[in-house]
């Protein structure tokens, strides 16, 4: 299902739900893959894949410090646990063409 594009979220997860409905992927937005976990994944893509876009990666602040690096890898190492496909991008991946493209040939819109 694809969800409606309102204004939440960082402008990197806009600008990169604005790309999946342009190109025609269905996306959910903020799905949390584990029951009893409090953390979300920015997109998810039926049957199995998460994606992450960490916009702030090369700033001293939220996923470039230890702490949220460690979080950040605590997330996805629990999801591939839990059997999913788990992709990252920068923000400089969204606004190129590396998120997008990466995505489709995960899913297979290649």
């Amino acid at each position: 299902m694809t969800e409606p594009l309102e204004p939440y979220g960082s402008s990197l997860e806009v600008l990169f739900a604005l790309q999946l409905r342009d190109a025609g992927i269905p996306f959910e937005r903020e799905y949390k893959p584990i029951k009893g976990r409090r953390y979300r994944f920015d997109f998810f893509f039926q049957p199995d894949l998460l994606v992450e876009i960490n916009g702030g990666t090369y700033r001293h602040m939220g996923h470039s410090t230890g702490n949220g690096i460690q979080r950040d890898y605590d997330k996805a190492n629990q999801a591939v646990l839990a059997g999913y496909r788990v992709l990252m991008f920068t923000g400089e991946d969204v606004k190129g063409t590396r998120a997008i493209v990466t995505v489709m040939k995960a899913l297979g819109w290649e």
